[in-house]
């Protein structure tokens, strides 16, 4: 399995940090972040600044998208080419809806959406998966492991769910952390 990290910033890189202690994980991981540090263990991914960086021909089974909501369509449209038609998409941008990745894309893809907490960067977190009707059942299983592998993960079965699943993801450790 080929995945393809978009953004490897506090969330992209604890999921990265997740998966890379994960040894049972079969997949080759290629990560795309501009602010990547040569001092940062990232020695069994490969590591590029841009996505023009991608070798020709490069179709990689999974594109995650760890980037912050207001990058998204900035960051959408250099993907363009990525992938081919088996290639399916997860964000994890909150508030973006499958509908407005998909038209920032400018082309149709199959789209799952994840809402992690920030407890994932410690193993503790708990994810929220959306998978569109159209993504095989193959790759929610495999998003679902990768999820794991920073805590708990909860399959929502309607799209419309994730904003209050952001709501109560984004404030509940704070509010836990509080009392």
């Amino acid at each position: 399995m080929e995945i393809c990290l978009i953004g490897c910033g506090k969330m992209g890189g604890a999921l990265l940090a997740g998966w890379q202690q994960d040894t049972s994980l079969a997949a080759r991981f290629t990560v795309i972040d501009p602010f990547l540090t040569p001092a940062e263990d990232h020695s069994s991914t490969t590591c590029l600044a841009a996505v023009s960086e991608l070798p020709a021909g490069y179709h990689p089974d999974l594109v995650i998208l760890a980037v912050k909501p207001q990058m998204m369509a900035d960051v959408l449209g250099a993907l363009s080419g990525l992938g081919d038609q088996d290639t399916c998409f997860l964000s994890i941008a909150a508030g973006v809806s499958t509908a407005r990745l998909a038209a920032q894309l400018g082309r149709p893809v199959r789209w799952l959406r994840a809402m992690p907490n920030t407890p994932a960067a410690i193993g503790q977190g708990a994810s929220a998966l959306y998978a569109a009707a159209d993504v095989p059942d193959q790759m929610t299983t495999l998003c679902r492991r990768l999820l794991s592998a920073v805590g708990d993960v909860v399959d929502v079965p309607d799209e419309g769910l994730m904003n209050a699943v952001t709501a109560l993801s984004g404030s509940g450790p704070a509010y836990v952390f509080l009392l």
